[in-house]
This record gives C-alpha cells, sequence and structure tokens, in this order.
C-alpha cells in the first residue's frame, strides 16, 4: 500500500466554451435596479444580500466557466476560460452553487470586461438614484411650516440608509470599475446626487438658507428653538463638502450676524455705561461659543467670534476707552480691577486693542506721577511723600498685573 505509486491529478478545461445568455447584463441588471428601489422603499429585508452580491460581482465580469470535482473531496472549482486561471468555490448547496471567494483573475481580463458592462451598471446606478432623490425633492418641496426642515432630515437619513445598502451589494464595482475608469465611487456618489436633486432644487435651496437664518434670529433675540434639528440640518451640509456648508448656509449666516451685532452695539452703547457693555459684550461673545458647541460646525466657531468682536469691540475701541465717567482712565482712579480686566481680555481679541489701551495708561501714569512729585505741600514730609510713592507703585502694578 505504502509503496502504491501516487497519482497525479491535473484539472483542464472543456474543450467548448459555456455560451454565456446575450440578456445576461440586462436581467442581472433589472434584478440590481428592483433592489435599488427596494432600498429606497423600506423593503429590503426581503432581499437576499448572498444573490445581489453574486449578481454584482458576475455581472462586470462575465466569465466563462466550467465546473469540476477536485478527486476525493466536495470542493469545487470555478475555471475562467478567458484567463486560465483556476477560481475556488467553497461549497454546493442544493443544486446551485455558492460562490464565496473568487481570486486569481488578472488585471488585464478585468479592465476589458469592466469597460464593456462596467458603465451599464454605473450609468444604470446614476439613473436609479436620480429618479428617487427628484421624487424625494418634491415631497420635502410640499412640506408646510416647521416640518420643512424634519422632513429634509428624514429624507437625508433614508438617503444614506439605502446608500449603505447599495455600497454593500455594489462593493465589487467600486473597488475594480470605478478606479479603473476614474468615476466617481459609490459613497461620493450618493452626496454628489442629493446636493444636485435635492439641495439644489429651485424650491429647496433659497428656503433651506432662509428657514435656517429664521430660526438663528429666533434665538438671537431669545426664543426658544429646536437646536436638535439645526444640528442635523447642519451637519447634513458638511457632509456634502465644505463649500457646500459654506454657500448654501456659513456665508448667509456670518453676514446677517454681523448686520444683527451692528445694530445691537449701537443700541447698547447709546445706554449702557462702559462696564456694562463690556459685560454685554463678553456675554455675546459665550453665547456664540456655545451655539457652536450644540448645533454649529466647529470650524464656524472662529468666524462667528470674529464677527462678533469686530461688531461689538472693535468698531467702539476708541469711544469705550475714552467714555466719559466710566472709560478707561476712569477705571484706573476708582481701581476698577474687574472692568480693567474684562477691558484688556476683550482689548486683546481685535486688532490694535491693546496698543490704545497702553497709550491711554501710559499717559495716566505720566500724568499721575507728575502730579505726585510736583505736590509742594507732600514735599514737606519726606516721609509720607515716599510712602506716597510706594503706594503708588503698588498700585500701579497691581494693576499691571491684570496683564499677566
Amino acid at each position: 500500500m505504502s509503496n502504491q505509486k501516487k497519482r497525479n491529478f491535473q484539472i483542464e478545461a472543456f474543450k467548448h466554451r459555456v455560451v454565456m445568455d446575450p440578456k445576461y447584463a440586462d436581467k442581472t441588471w433589472k434584478i440590481l435596479e428592483h433592489a435599488i428601489h427596494e432600498f429606497y422603499n423600506h423593503n429590503a429585508s426581503g432581499l437576499s444580500f448572498e444573490e445581489l452580491y453574486r449578481c454584482c460581482a458576475h455581472m462586470p465580469k462575465l466569465i466563462c466557466c466550467t465546473i469540476f470535482w477536485y478527486w476525493g473531496s466536495e470542493a469545487i472549482y470555478d475555471y475562467d476560460v478567458a484567463t486560465n486561471c483556476s477560481c475556488k468555490a467553497l461549497f454546493v448547496s442544493g443544486s446551485h452553487y455558492v460562490i464565496i471567494n473568487l481570486v486569481g483573475c488578472t488585471i488585464n481580463a478585468y479592465n476589458m470586461v469592466l469597460h464593456k458592462f462596467g458603465e451599464k451598471l454605473y450609468s444604470g446606478l446614476v439613473s436609479t438614484m436620480t429618479g428617487h432623490l427628484k421624487d424625494i425633492a418634491q415631497s420635502v418641496e410640499a412640506a408646510q411650516g416647521g416640518s420643512f426642515l424634519e422632513d429634509l432630515n428624514r429624507k437625508w437619513n433614508d438617503h444614506n440608509k439605502a446608500l449603505q445598502m447599495i455600497r454593500d451589494i455594489l462593493m465589487y464595482m467600486d473597488r475594480t470599475y470605478i478606479p479603473s475608469t476614474q468615476k466617481t465611487s459609490v459613497h461620493e456618489l450618493g452626496p454628489n446626487l442629493w446636493k444636485e436633486n435635492v439641495i439644489y432644487s429651485s424650491q429647496i435651496r433659497t428656503r433651506l438658507s432662509n428657514t435656517l437664518l429664521e430660526l438663528l434670529h429666533s434665538e438671537h433675540t431669545s426664543e426658544v428653538i429646536d437646536r436638535g434639528i439645526l444640528r442635523n440640518i447642519t451637519k447634513m451640509l458638511m457632509d456634502l463638502g465644505p463649500s457646500v456648508h459654506g454657500q448654501e448656509f456659513e456665508n448667509h449666516f456670518l453676514q446677517v450676524s454681523a448686520e444683527f451685532y451692528c445694530v445691537e452695539s449701537q443700541k447698547f452703547i447709546e445706554c449702557c455705561d462702559c462696564g456694562d457693555y463690556l459685560k454685554k459684550a463678553e456675554s455675546l461673545l459665550n453665547e456664540e461659543t456655545e451655539r457652536v458647541s450644540h448645533y454649529l460646525d466647529s470650524r464656524t466657531e472662529k468666524k462667528i467670534t470674529n464677527v462678533v468682536e469686530k461688531e461689538m469691540i472693535e468698531n467702539h475701541m476708541l469711544r469705550l476707552i475714552h467714555m466719559e465717567n466710566s472709560g478707561l482712565v476712569h477705571m484706573l482712579c476708582d481701581d476698577k480691577y474687574e472692568d480693567l480686566s474684562r477691558m484688556y481680555n476683550l482689548s486683546g481679541r481685535v486688532t490694535d486693542g491693546l496698543s490704545k489701551i497702553r497709550e491711554v495708561m501710559t499717559s495716566h501714569m505720566r500724568e499721575s506721577g507728575k502730579q505726585l512729585v510736583t505736590d509742594l505741600e507732600r514735599l514737606k514730609d519726606p516721609v509720607e511723600y515716599v510712602q506716597r510713592l510706594l503706594d503708588e507703585k503698588d498700585k500701579q502694578d497691581r494693576k499691571l498685573g491684570i496683564q499677566q
């Protein structure tokens, strides 16, 4: 038995090719098209993803195969006549062969067949998704009042769920055909088609921007709004790309915010002293930072705070410093350390703010020192005179310590 010569087996292709159904590509696409419709219609639970993936895997390749039984095992082999390569199929289920892993196909064979049938799959996908998104746009356009943003957000979430399932069954196309043809991946195609057919719809685009700005204006005027829906919509715009977020929301938001704070600053500066005005400016800056943390993109924070700083502080810097009975000199003379600290911090956020403060403080200190050293009455008592100099130095050091 042990001396028996081992037999070598060699697997060879049949002499004749297996003829492919000329309508195979059309039939396969119909299956996939139906699946995409079901994804958007929330009926995906009844679909066989195994069958769909197999359709996608074979549709671009269209490999002519012959199946052989391996001697002494239950494994079968798929043989690619075109490339002379073997592709293992791991098991047989009933009368259907379930292909789990295909290996060994050459890049040249992939590109040859993908250029021939991959375009049908890709263009069909674009057409089918576009049709559904146009229907979605019409549905969102018909939404009334406050349901507009809610409906838009719900449809966006549904679109992303459908897109994820589409990506799953088109994984093979996404990894092979799309890179070779430099087309947009399915992952990017979904947001792009949503942007073109929904966000850029003539009945949605302006309405979306106006609705967002109206909500923000309501909150600026102390009304309670739904921050959750604002967060979801601004995130959707960011997911579509920073340029879309900027064009459709952020640029408009910054513009109307500048107009709002311009009016607010004029109103406050006419009725508040310097200390109260600075408290109000600080409060508004904190409110904008809070808004960013709740429902705006983090990259918007620097831009909106710059708007508040310019309108509330920079444009009124000199008037605040020289405000009668409450400006910088008044704060220095009355030892208003809290107000001085607030003025220093806010002035440091705007162009030349600290240099303007430095000029006034320098002038004030020189004048105070001059009055002290030229007071003839105090010169008569050297001890009191020296003590006054030391007290004045300690006082100025404390004020300068605010800047540390």
